[in-house]
């Protein structure tokens, strides 16, 4: 799938065995400031990171069974990744994530918009979770018409409603 964002197009293409060390890579780009402060020894530090990242992977897949996990490219680089999990009653943004260096360029509105626009035609509430520290994604998700549901824990549920 391929889809037009600002500085070209996008390519999601489904996860695939080869793709572990990549997003290892950018689960640890994703974690709070505070990880690295952890007072652990570099190599227990990244055992800790690296358990982290496969129990929240094996979560998502059990919670998901039927998601669409896919890994953002663009110009055939790994940039990020978008995971959807499609049902009856709404469409769930899993995990959205993109590296450092691509963060702020408009690519997570154009990873959204296609979500929105099916939620819209389906008449379906498209929904996600989000680290309530996480300014940045809070102000793109408010822009995008996404209200804030309920906390969870660290995180916060937020809805966009269909209409």
């Amino acid at each position: 799938m391929t889809l037009p964002s600002p500085g070209g197009p996008l390519r999601l293409r489904p996860e695939g065995a080869g793709d572990e060390a990549f997003l290892l890579g950018l689960f640890r780009d994703g974690l709070p400031a505070a990880w690295a402060a952890l007072p652990l020894p570099a190599p227990a530090r990244a055992a800790l990171v690296r358990q982290q990242f496969l129990a929240r992977a094996a979560g998502h897949r059990a919670h998901h069974p039927d998601g669409e996990f896919r890994v953002v490219e663009r110009d055939g680089v790994p940039v990020g990744r978008r995971a959807v999990a499609w049902a009856p009653e709404g469409i769930h943004l899993v995990d959205l994530a993109l590296l450092p260096a691509w963060r702020g360029r408009g690519l997570g509105a154009a990873l959204l918009a296609p979500l929105i626009l099916a939620a819209r035609e389906s008449g379906r509430p498209l929904t996600l979770e989000v680290d309530a520290a996480n300014a940045p994604a809070l102000r793109l998700y408010a822009r995008l018409g996404f209200a804030a549901v309920r906390a969870a824990g660290p995180d916060l549920l937020m809805r966009r409603e269909p209409a």
